[in-house]
């Protein structure tokens, strides 16, 4: 029994990592209903994986079906059409490929896989799984397990990390016990002339130390050291740029004829 759940588990959990997204059904058909949710939804393989067993099926062949027939049913819990047509009122009126496309983007809809089976009472609706349409993606809500051992796996790496950290910079003898020993910044010498330049103090900013070592960086904008660099280094090229024409003018002035100018005549005179 236990082997069962395992397999179902890990084959619920593989479902989880599948996304489908069919762009042509997308570009000619609006996902402004229901209906045309589960006919977008009857394209993918999370149905086609129960099609044999799908009561929907006997809908799309016209046939009709009460609530004491049993098997699996897809039906549609949730969808935000109501909050997308009090949107569109207040938008110019769209053509029908402005309209597609704005319902693929904007709609949202759960699909719940449910499973009808015979009781003692009659017949019991369980649901079993859920899946998303969101702007025309389709995939299935993870479970609650795989999100608790995902966060507890986060949280687990992040324990290990800062017990490293502390390994790498603790010593122990016996005569004074634990001391603490960190990491002595090992600085590149690129960044350590870029401080120089710029008088930017890397002693005491620890947001560009990682592992006792520094990288190089890059300012936001916004802050007052890369205005500073921004325009040193503008005006160092404009400088260059003012250089280099200067020694252009005085070139013609002078009559010098550039080499590849010089090139050109050469090859245009008759032998």
């Amino acid at each position: 029994m236990l082997a069962d759940d395992d397999e179902f588990i890990n084959e619920y959990e593989n479902e989880c990592k599948c996304e489908f997204l069919d762009p042509r059904f997308l570009a000619t058909t609006a996902l402004d209903s229901e209906h045309a949710a589960l006919d977008y939804f009857y394209q993918s393989p999370f149905y086609l994986k129960y099609r044999e067993r799908a009561l929907n099926e006997h809908i799309r062949a016209g046939k009709a079906v009460d609530s004491q027939q049993v098997g699996l049913m897809f039906q549609v819990t949730y969808n935000n059409l109501d909050d997308i047509m009090e949107s569109l009122k207040n938008l110019p009126p769209l053509d029908d490929m402005a309209r597609i496309q704005y319902y693929s983007n904007a709609t949202i809809f759960h699909i719940t896989l449910f499973s009808r089976n015979l009781g003692q009472n009659g017949v019991t609706t369980t649901p079993i799984k859920i899946y998303y349409i969101i702007q025309g993606s389709i995939f299935m809500c993870p479970p609650f397990g795989s999100l608790i051992r995902h966060r507890l796996h986060q949280s687990i790496e992040h324990f290990e990390k800062f017990y490293d950290t502390l390994n790498d910079i603790s010593k122990w003898s016996a005569a004074h016990g634990y001391s603490w020993e960190p990491k002595p910044r090992i600085l590149d010498p690129q960044i350590e002339q870029l401080c120089d330049k710029y008088n930017f103090k890397e002693d005491v900013d620890e947001g560009y130390v990682k592992d006792g070592n520094m990288h190089l960086f890059f300012l936001k904008p916004q802050e007052p050291i890369a205005y500073r660099i921004a325009h040193d280094e503008i005006r160092t090229m404009a400088k260059r740029l003012a250089e280099a024409q200067q020694q252009a003018a005085e070139s013609n002035t002078s009559g010098v004829v550039p080499d590849t100018q010089t090139t050109q005549e050469a090859e245009a005179v008759p032998m």
